[in-house]
């Protein structure tokens, strides 16, 4: 039996569907998820077919949370700039060179971001 692929919207919302997953297991095996993960690493549990998918799930799971905590701490770190933004002072025109300086910033940004990406 193959594993139907479900694509979401965002990684918050594949998250929560993998949580609700990884909570089915917990109630049927009476254990955390982090528990039996160590627990199967160690070698201490079967490789069967539940146990092998909760592991996948499981992995999935650790980088979801990963990706969805870094976009929170990015969405604060804007705030943050926005919040400094409104209380640095009247407003003043824009300059050419003002929206120089942004699409330099933004252009090396993305690069980063790009070279980051494995």
């Amino acid at each position: 039996m193959l594993k139907q692929r479900i694509e979401y919207s965002s990684p918050l919302d594949a998250l929560i569907a993998v949580t609700k997953r990884l909570s089915l297991y917990e109630n049927r095996q009476h254990m955390t998820s982090a528990e039996f993960f160590d627990r199967y690493n160690r070698g201490e549990l079967s490789d069967d077919r539940e146990m092998i998918e909760w592991a996948i799930d499981y992995r999935q799971f650790l980088g979801l949370r990963q990706e969805v905590e870094s976009q929170l701490q990015e969405t604060r770190s804007l705030e943050a700039l926005a919040l400094e933004a409104l209380e640095s002072g009247p407003a003043t025109p824009m300059t050419q060179d003002d929206w120089d300086y942004i699409r330099r910033t933004l252009h090396e940004n993305h690069r980063q971001r790009k070279a980051d990406r494995p």
